[in-house]
């Protein structure tokens, strides 16, 4: 009799782990993250922002927003200037900029990703 409960519960055992295993490989496909570039900013003047980047400028009039120090900024594009080394945009921001740190990089939202493809990029030596 008590070796009969020690194989069911083996057996009850061993399939929750298999299906949490299965639930967990499920959410690493499923699950999907954004993936952010970062761009130099040149110059600050309140709601006015000054970028340069190398990106391609699809990126900028996909989106209307961009992330800095945690805070969303909306912003709308004044001007495109393109040069051989980049493009220098003037962007008009809905609310004041404020540096912190004298950081000069802002996060723009690239793509959205699987949990899986970022870890297995993260192992890749690039």
């Amino acid at each position: 009799m008590k070796n009969y409960k020690k194989k069911g519960m083996l057996l009850v055992s061993i399939t929750v782990v298999f299906l949490l295993t299965i639930v967990f490989f499920y959410l690493l496909v499923s699950i999907k993250l954004w993936t952010y570039n970062s761009v130099s900013i040149l110059n600050i003047d309140d709601d006015v922002v000054t970028v340069f980047t190398t990106l391609d400028l699809e990126l900028f009039e996909d989106n209307n927003f961009f992330y800095y120090d945690t805070l969303k900024y909306n912003y709308k594009i004044n001007s495109k200037d393109n040069f051989e080394e980049g493009v220098i945009l003037t962007l008009e921001l809905e609310k004041s900029f404020k540096l912190v740190n004298d950081d000069m990089i802002i996060l723009l939202p690239n793509k959205r990703v699987t949990i899986l493809s970022l870890i297995i990029d993260s192992w890749r030596v690039k």
